[in-house]
């Protein structure tokens, strides 16, 4: 059966076709014993037989566990194509997850620091013109309501007429920031109040350093949070506390 003490085109047939009915036990005790004990025939049979288990033909069988079906050609390039898209991958991953990480930290501060400027202009009673005062207190009105849409849409009103304009534009930022769109509207009023060095430029810096947060800009959040001076009561404690976190 055998020649040159390996397995002939015969006996390897034997084996596959032992191996598809799921009769190896009915193999000749010198077949088993040579396959058993024979490394090259061993892997014979199993090279063999890989393809009938890879096309499901057959099933696996005791003594050729698959970490013992060789890794041949095409099997070899698919794995080290897979490994290197995998090497590839797992960086964008990294730094993805770290981005996103930094994204929703900067969100959780956010949450944390931000709190509505009290309304000032109702408690104060303040009217800066007889005509469209409405308009004014219907706005602070939702705000205080926090119906921040609506709010903003009574400050634009106002500001259309050129009532209360800094401390109008002052509670529409804020109203913006705390509507849950984007920032950018709450970034051109903060950075204009500061410009103008309005009454209200200290408390500007304090929440356009909360809208850079919000948009996941610590760094610039950073800068805006170190021009509020340390002699300022109501603020200090809250900026070093904030500028800890980040």
């Amino acid at each position: 059966m055998m020649r040159n003490y390996h397995l002939s085109q015969e006996d390897l047939a034997l084996w596959i076709e032992a191996l598809e009915n799921d009769h190896v036990s009915s193999l000749p005790d010198n077949l088993k014993s040579h396959v058993n004990k024979c490394h090259k025939c061993r892997n014979l049979v199993v090279e063999h037989s890989s393809i009938l288990l890879l096309d499901g033909v057959m099933k696996p069988f005791p003594g050729l566990l698959p970490k013992d079906i060789p890794v041949t050609g095409r099997k070899r390039v698919f794995l080290a194509a897979a490994a290197i898209i995998i090497l590839l991958l797992l960086p964008c991953a990294g730094i993805f997850l770290l981005l996103n990480m930094s994204k929703n930290n900067d969100a959780t501060l956010f949450r944390k620091y931000f709190s509505p400027y009290p309304d000032m202009i109702t408690v104060k009673n303040l009217s800066f013109r007889p005509d469209h005062t409405e308009n004014l207190f219907e706005g602070m009105n939702f705000y205080s309501l926090g119906n921040y849409d609506s709010a903003i849409y009574h400050f634009n009103i106002c500001l259309s007429h050129g009532i209360g304009e800094d401390t109008v534009a002052f509670y529409k930022g804020i109203a913006s920031l705390a509507s849950g769109k984007t920032s950018d509207t709450a970034i051109t009023v903060f950075n204009s109040l500061i410009r103008k060095k309005s009454i209200f430029s200290r408390r500007s810096e304090w929440y356009l350093a909360l809208a850079y947060l919000k948009d996941g800009k610590p760094k610039d959040a950073k800068v805006h949070l170190r021009k509020i001076p340390a002699a300022d009561r109501e603020l200090s404690a809250k900026v070093y506390s904030l500028l800890i976190e980040l």
